[in-house]
């Protein structure tokens, strides 16, 4: 028999599964997986990231505006510290490709 403790006010799991942000923070990271870009060394920013997401889906739910805006900068910080996929614009590939550059 398992029996959940109960969760303390605010940090209750969303009734419908993850939020939106979570959602798309998840899907992210599976792209940087599928790239080969997320390494052993990223995991930690990487469930980071996954946490915080939690964390401002929450605050927001239960309608914390104090508590979202406290979690969105560390959130925003820790998307950014991960690996980023090169992105050569459309342009430049072209000329490259060329020989004119």
């Amino acid at each position: 028999m398992t029996e959940s403790a109960p969760m303390l006010p605010g940090f209750e799991q969303p009734a419908h599964g993850m939020s939106k942000l979570e959602t798309r923070c998840a899907q992210h990271l599976e792209m940087l997986q599928s790239l080969g870009l997320l390494k052993d060394a990223d995991q930690v920013m990487a469930q980071l990231v996954m946490d915080l997401a939690h964390a401002v889906a929450v605050s927001a739910a239960a309608g914390k505006a104090a508590g979202t805006a406290l979690a969105v900068k560390p959130l925003m910080e820790a998307l950014d510290k991960l690996p980023k996929p090169e992105t050569a614009d459309r342009f430049t590939q072209m000329m490259q490709e060329a020989g004119l550059v």
